[in-house]
């Protein structure tokens, strides 16, 4: 996952993914 950014690894949550790095 990528801070600030939707991606296959889950949504983002105060600009950090939900799940992974």
């Amino acid at each position: 996952a990528k801070t600030g950014i939707l991606d296959s690894d889950g949504p983002t949550v105060a600009g950090n993914s939900l799940s992974g790095t």
